[in-house]
């Protein structure tokens, strides 16, 4: 979709090895064309490793995790949107796109000199509990203020019904 609206370079951060092989076969052109590459890990506020639990029947449910007993639980290198912003040479604009299973807030924290410098478009997940769509707000706000942040869609399943999407621009 990226491509087809006139995106020149996607980079697709995914920690899980068979969703960022399923990645790379699908964009094989568009990776051997040098405009799209996968970064094998996930994003926090801070680079290192975090404990990643998943099930490889439901890999959209995977999520950090609190302890590393549970045994679909792997170590995953994280780093930050500011540290890729940096070494792959992003400039002005662009679209951060993340549905990230409620880590949404560490990764805008590790964003904060990105939203401010270059202020990217925004299109974030923010259902995964109650309070995200306000903290991811109040993140965003707090590294560039000139970012108008709207909500759209209600996720009903959980109660209270929480708004779904976050957009900033």
């Amino acid at each position: 979709y990226a491509f087809s609206k006139g995106a020149a370079r996607v980079l697709a951060v995914e920690p899980l090895t068979l969703l960022g092989q399923a990645l790379q076969y699908t964009f094989a052109k568009q990776i051997s064309a040098g405009n799209f590459e996968v970064y094998p890990g996930g994003l926090a506020r801070q680079a290192g490793f975090i404990d990643l639990a998943s099930d490889p029947n439901h890999a959209w449910d995977s999520h950090t995790a609190v302890s590393t007993v549970d045994s679909a639980t792997r170590k995953v290198q994280v780093t930050t949107i500011d540290a890729l912003v940096l070494e792959r040479g992003w400039s002005e604009g662009g679209l951060i796109k993340m549905d990230i299973e409620g880590a949404e807030m560490a990764a805008l924290q590790g964003a904060a000199k990105t939203l401010k410098r270059f202020k990217p478009q925004l299109a974030i997940a923010v259902y995964h509990n109650f309070l995200n769509a306000r903290l991811c707000r109040d993140i965003i706000l707090a590294a560039n203020p000139e970012y108008h942040v709207d909500f759209r869609g209600m996720y009903g399943w959980f109660k209270p019904a929480r708004p779904h999407l976050l957009f900033a621009y």
